[in-house]
């Protein structure tokens, strides 16, 4: 089964002025009707099921973070109570998902990102899920060509892209 991760324990520090500790970006609507964590639980739509997703987000955002995604249950919203980044979010929402299903195949993915069009990032999910699907050991990283180095994000070694594996089939 695929479960969905969405990361969104912002601070309000990186969009300043517009974001603040109360209302980081990922709770602002900054690019059409919805908020950008909205968008991201909308991308999911056909993919996940609400009752797969989890939101990860600040402690002292949960109650903010229902009020926007009713559809998703009490217990998928996540608070951390302490800020530790990125895979510290990821460590804890894969220790959760493996006591529910040992099997899960997990899908991570930030709450502030603009994707367009929604129909291409799907197929490429779901690409990506038939290749983990076909050996349980592969990662799966999806993300843009870099125009510039940036250590901060760590090293990426690439293998085949998902559209090569698409056209060899």
């Amino acid at each position: 089964m695929v479960y969905a991760v969405i990361m969104a324990g912002g601070s309000g520090t990186r969009f300043w002025p517009a974001s603040r500790k109360q209302s980081p970006k990922q709770l602002l609507n900054i690019a059409g009707q919805q908020t950008l964590l909205e968008a991201a639980v909308a991308r999911l739509d056909n993919l996940v099921a609400p009752t797969e997703t989890l939101v990860v987000t600040n402690h002292n955002l949960v109650a903010a973070v229902r009020e926007l995604l009713p559809d998703l249950p009490p217990s998928a919203i996540l608070g951390e109570p302490v800020k530790r980044d990125t895979t510290a979010c990821i460590a804890l929402a894969a220790s959760l998902l493996n006591k529910r299903d040992p099997n899960a195949t997990m899908l991570v993915m930030p709450a502030d990102h603009l994707i367009k069009p929604i129909e291409e990032f799907q197929h490429a999910v779901q690409l990506g899920v038939a290749l983990v699907n076909a050996d349980p050991s592969r990662l799966v990283t999806f993300g843009i060509k870099p125009s510039y180095a940036a250590e901060s994000f760590g090293y990426i070694r690439p293998g085949n892209s998902v559209s090569t594996v698409e056209n060899q089939k």
